[in-house]
């Protein structure tokens, strides 16, 4: 796992929203490499250009609302991948 992205005690890291940089960002698009909270994340739906490709960093609330919409989801697994020799 990346080191900016550490899960600490409680379901917390040390992420916040790259947009409204005020609430704990749940994840990072894979596309953009931006962080996103939920409130910011759902807004995307509502503009058309939702995050499809992605890795949450605490449970799985962004890819449930992202079905109930109908969207494809992408996941991606929750770690750095290998490194080449």
């Amino acid at each position: 796992m990346h080191a900016a992205a550490r899960t600490l005690p409680g379901g917390q890291h040390r992420l916040t929203c790259w947009f409204c940089k005020v609430h704990a960002a749940i994840l990072r698009d894979a596309d953009t490499l931006l962080v996103w909270c939920l409130g910011c994340a759902r807004d995307l739906f509502h503009v058309g250009d939702p995050v499809v490709c992605f890795t949450e960093f605490d449970g799985d609330s962004y890819a449930l609302e992202l079905a109930q919409r109908g969207y494809t989801r992408r996941t991606l697994p929750d770690r750095d991948p290998p490194h080449p020799l």
